[in-house]
């Protein structure tokens, strides 16, 4: 039986006739040194993005591509968190099972969901790279007042109740919200669920929900009332 050449150069190299899969398939495009730097540099400036990082070291790879060298050096894209700004847990396990129950006796056209989001003007990335099941410590500006934010009602049959505005939400305004917008959208026997937002705590905001024969649920503090 004759062997073929290659077979017989691999047993002269390696004393096996065994084919070596240790280096097959197509070669990486970066080397050492340039993960070396990519790794440095995202450590640095979490919020690099691809395109930015293959331009700054002239990398002869897509964005895909370097997306999967990220994954394989076990690096995600995620929320940026300011390393002095402590994390705040709240404990609301039994609020959360009280709500559970409560909805258990409703129907789903009885709820009303309060909420705001906002717009940040600062022009700061929020997000940025770093390894998994670790927070990305870096600077993001404080811009709170800088944005522009929308107030609605969600039920149901839709969006109900909403308005713009320049700035965050406080006490004030809000009160002015439910008297003048919210409260003319709500019937008897409506559940209105909003978050622990401070601004929604203002004495005498919430009286037009209550005097309209509405039931209001707020999330970790429960202030319900008929």
């Amino acid at each position: 039986m004759k062997v073929p050449r290659q077979n017989s150069a691999r047993y002269r190299k390696t004393d096996s006739y065994l084919p070596n899969y240790k280096n097959c398939g197509r070669p990486s495009a970066l080397n050492e040194t340039q993960i070396a730097q990519i790794k440095l540099e995202v450590k640095k400036n979490p919020d690099h993005t691809l395109l930015e990082l293959i331009e700054k070291f002239n990398l002869k790879i897509s964005q895909s591509g370097l997306s999967r060298v990220f994954k394989k050096l076990g690096l995600t894209f995620k929320k940026k968190d300011t390393p002095c700004k402590p994390t705040k847990t709240i404990k609301c396990n039994q609020r959360t099972r009280q709500l559970a129950r409560f909805t258990k006796t409703l129907e789903v056209g009885q709820l009303v969901f309060l909420d705001k989001c906002g717009v940040n003007l600062a022009l700061t990335r929020l997000y940025g790279w770093g390894e998994r099941h670790m927070r990305v410590d870096d600077y993001v500006s404080d811009a709170r007042f800088e944005r522009s934010s929308i107030l609605s009602a969600v039920c149901l049959s839709g969006v109900e109740a909403s308005v713009s505005f320049s700035g965050v939400l406080n006490g004030a305004l809000f009160a002015l919200y439910v008297e003048y917008v919210l409260a003319s959208t709500l019937n008897v026997g409506d559940v209105v669920l909003l978050d622990n937002l401070s601004s929604h705590k203002v004495e005498g905001a919430l009286d037009p929900i209550f005097d309209r024969g509405v039931c209001l649920f707020g999330f970790c503090r429960c202030i319900l009332r008929i």
